[in-house]
């Protein structure tokens, strides 16, 4: 996955790159601010300046990797869970309790691993082309 991007900041070997909301986005709210624009820090390997517009990517296997993470995981929780709660308890409501606590759990757990995950700069795009006209925007 390949976005572009201006570069608003540079400090101490990161750059924080300002991107437009793809429409891959679409809407839906994982990212924080609801604006149409985002920004991430990133490490600036190639020396980007502000003002440059740079390509930042996200190699195809790890963009899947998180997407599963955060969207296939809790779709999976909800299943087993409605499942074990329903055979269990024989009612649809408990399994339905169920499935929404197994996704809360599994949203508990991903969020309380955030740091680790994102620490490990598997899941951060790289800055791959630098366009060192300055933008206008």
């Amino acid at each position: 996955m390949e976005e572009t991007g201006i570069v608003t900041e540079v400090s101490g070997g990161f750059a924080t790159v300002k991107i437009k909301r793809g429409a891959a986005c679409g809407k839906c709210g994982a990212c924080i601010g609801a604006g149409a624009d985002m920004f991430i820090t990133v490490e600036n390997a190639p020396r980007a300046e502000a003002g440059d517009t740079v390509s930042l990517e996200l190699k195809t296997d790890r963009f899947l990797t998180a997407s599963a993470i955060l969207y296939g995981l809790p779709c999976a929780a909800f299943i087993a869970g409605a499942f074990l709660g329903e055979r269990l308890s024989g009612s649809e409501a408990a399994g339905f309790a169920a499935g929404v606590l197994a996704v809360a759990a599994v949203w508990a757990a991903i969020k309380l691993n955030d740091n680790k995950i994102s620490g490990s700069g598997k899941y951060t795009p790289v800055i791959t082309r630098v366009r060192k006209e300055k933008s206008r925007r």
